[in-house]
């Protein structure tokens, strides 16, 4: 590779370093490296026995068909006064945006990232978001009930129909702010992603940018945000499993060589970002109870499709992948919906998994499926050990990068 890529590489890990640890929360977003290896970095204490046994974890394990009609553990409807408290929350914002530099009818990612919580005031808002929303959602900063609820969120009522795309961009955002810290979501540094067909290739390219089937998956964030701009023709139905459930019924089965196997570290394609083919993560981590899980059976099995790859998964990677999304597979452990216009759906993704129907567009704009979608770090406390665990989960992780860049450099 030659000293200078060397140097380069070791340089570009050290700014990785210094934003991650010093700059972190004092800013008003992360840069998708950052944010993955947050994601990533989770401490982990030994395997799990018994889910059932921790308190925090009980409301973690549910099954869709009841959920369903428990809807008070999942749905916020915002009141009259929350909304008209977000409407004037947006012209303060509106104000701000003009001083940046942005223009009525749109506003750059660059622009938006500069937006702070004093630019959106929630003055009555804000603490219904960070004890109630995010207690839903299983990940309340400055508690210790951490995931003491089902893992999710749907909250309706937002008048998006009286929205533009920029005032929706701009609301969505902003909301964010007061979750946690959102996050780029590709090398390109986007901040909000649209989720819309725009006729990618599935095998290759991001998912969220075709109308194709996405099977149950996790994203690479602490938090992930959907907002419905446009619906569909027909399809487009959003399905959530818990993790948790999933994890409780092997151990219901007795199959430990299943749960031990995800235990390892397996292979990830990160179809390009962080400009790297494939890292090696463990898709099961456990700290004392707190179960945390990434599941992407798809990409797991195409990093194999990479040069600098193996040539095959190993059977008992195979094997405990299959049985684990045999499970996913039995239909009462999902809840689906169909998200209306102004709904937003905030998820767990180290408690949750998510998948999506296939969808048709008609043939008006009015009729093509259209969501914005948001990727947040929480801001959750910690203690001394978990974070002593998080950073040597965070050393191992930069060690997988730093091969992964190396491998990238050789082939």
């Amino acid at each position: 590779m030659g000293w200078v890529p060397i140097k380069s590489l070791v340089f570009a890990l050290l700014l990785v370093l210094l934003d991650y640890f010093f700059r972190g929360s004092r800013q008003q977003y992360h840069s998708v490296v950052t944010q993955s290896f947050n994601y990533f970095s989770r401490p982990h204490s030994g395997i799990l026995k018994n889910p059932e046994d921790i308190e925090s974890l009980k409301e973690g394990i549910w099954y869709g068909a009841e959920l369903e009609h428990e809807t008070d553990k999942w749905l916020y409807r915002l009141n009259p006064i929350q909304v008209k408290e977000i409407l004037s929350a947006l012209e303060v914002a509106t104000e701000r945006l003009a001083v940046l530099g942005s223009r009525d009818l749109e506003v750059s990612d660059e622009i938006l990232g500069q937006l702070t919580k004093d630019d959106f005031p929630l003055p009555t808002l804000e603490y219904e978001i960070q004890k109630v929303w995010m207690k839903h959602i299983g990940l309340q900063p400055n508690s210790n009930e951490t995931a003491a609820q089902v893992g999710f969120l749907v909250v309706r009522g937002l008048p998006i129909q009286q929205l533009s795309i920029t005032q929706a961009e701009t609301v969505f955002w902003c909301l964010g702010l007061y979750m946690g810290v959102p996050g780029a979501q590709n090398n390109n540094g986007d901040l909000l992603g649209h989720v819309k067909d725009i006729g990618g290739d599935p095998k290759r390219d991001r998912q969220f940018k075709t109308s194709a089937f996405i099977d149950w998956h996790c994203d690479a964030a602490d938090i992930v945000g959907l907002m419905c701009i446009q619906k569909p023709l027909e399809g487009g139905e959003s399905s959530l499993a818990s993790t948790v459930t999933v994890y409780n019924e092997l151990v219901k089965l007795g199959d430990w060589e299943t749960i031990r196997t995800l235990y390892e570290p397996v292979l990830l394609d990160t179809r390009g970002s962080g400009g790297v083919n494939y890292v090696r993560i463990p898709p099961i981590r456990n700290f004392q109870g707190n179960l945390q899980t990434f599941y992407h059976k798809e990409y797991f099995q195409s990093a194999y499709r990479h040069l600098d790859a193996p040539v095959e998964m190993p059977y008992s990677h195979s094997k405990a992948l299959s049985r684990y999304n045999a499970i996913l597979g039995k239909s009462k452990l999902k809840i689906s919906m169909s998200l209306e216009l102004g709904d937003m759906q905030f998820v767990n993704n180290h408690r949750m998994v998510h998948s999506r129907t296939e969808y048709t567009d008609g043939d008006t704009e009015e009729a093509k499926r259209h969501l914005l979608r948001l990727w947040i770090t929480s801001p959750a406390t910690r203690s001394t050990e978990e974070v002593l665990l998080k950073g040597l989960s965070f050393c191992q992780v930069l060690f997988e990068f730093v091969a992964a860049k190396i491998r990238s450099r050789i082939y």
